[in-house]
């Protein structure tokens, strides 16, 4: 279970990350969309995640961290990078979360 001390929500995770993460280059909504769905799809990993809260706050089943301090780090500095591509182009990032997140769980059948 995941448990943001941010928003106190609890979500079941799937198997872990995959350890050989992609670099991404915030240069646009699409390359935002991208890594968002890169979050969501990766070797079965399925999550939900919020903008704002920090990888090194998701635990898988065992109640383990998913992602070590260098996969968390990398991760949180991409999420600024988008939060600030946005900010800056006032868009709404959690709708562009949230729209990216029902897409992908759609295409597993989740929901």
């Amino acid at each position: 279970m995941w448990n943001s001390a941010n928003t106190n929500k609890k979500l079941i995770l799937i198997p872990p990350f995959n350890k050989h993460m992609e670099k991404y280059s915030i240069k646009s909504l699409d390359s935002i969309k991208e890594f968002f769905a890169g979050i969501v799809s990766k070797d079965g990993l399925v999550f939900a995640f919020h903008p704002e809260d920090s990888f090194h706050t998701y635990l898988d089943e065992q109640n383990e961290r998913i992602f070590t301090e260098q996969e968390a780090d990398e991760l949180d500095s991409v999420m600024q990078q988008c939060i600030s591509f946005c900010e800056q182009r006032k868009v709404d990032i959690h709708e562009i979360a949230g729209q990216v997140q029902l897409k992908e769980w759609e295409k597993r059948g989740i929901i």
